[in-house]
Order: C-alpha cells, then sequence, then structure tokens
C-alpha cells in the first residue's frame, strides 16, 4: 500500500506528522488523547479502498512536536500553516 508521509508546520513552529493513504473524497483520522496515528492500522487498509485518509499524529503526540507555550482544545483545533 502506497503511503505518503508529511509534515505540517504551524505558525508558532510546530510540526505535525501525517500519512495520506488512498485516493478519493478526503477522510481525516484523528485520535484520542495518549495515541497517535498508529491506533488506525486496522482500519486503513479497507478504508484506504473507498477514501483518501488522512491520519495525523496530534500536536506533542506521535511524530508531532508541540511549540506552544501552553495546549488547549482550540490550539488542538487549528491548522495554522
Amino acid at each position: 500500500m502506497k503511503v505518503q508521509r508529511k509534515f505540517a508546520r504551524m505558525a508558532d513552529g510546530t510540526r505535525i506528522y501525517y500519512e495520506i493513504f488512498g485516493q478519493g473524497f478526503p477522510l481525516f483520522l484523528l485520535h484520542g488523547n495518549g495515541e497517535n496515528g498508529k491506533y488506525f492500522s486496522k482500519q486503513i487498509p479497507e478504508f484506504s479502498q473507498h477514501f483518501q485518509l488522512f491520519v495525523v499524529d496530534s500536536r506533542g503526540q506521535g511524530k508531532s512536536n508541540n511549540r506552544a507555550n501552553q495546549l488547549n482544545f482550540s490550539l488542538m483545533g487549528k491548522l495554522q500553516v
């Protein structure tokens, strides 16, 4: 299965890691706290047959870092490139 591995750089210097699988209508898979994108490893093969998947590691989790002075729900929901 082909995968693209990328980082998005946020305005504060944080790097958000994500992977892209498949083609079609975009579907974002967002894990819960304390996890990372690997949480979806069993769903990716099936979903990627029907969707273009974006599997994201949240700030400070998995391969993503966090350069913000504090972390809150508002910041976690923003994608400021």
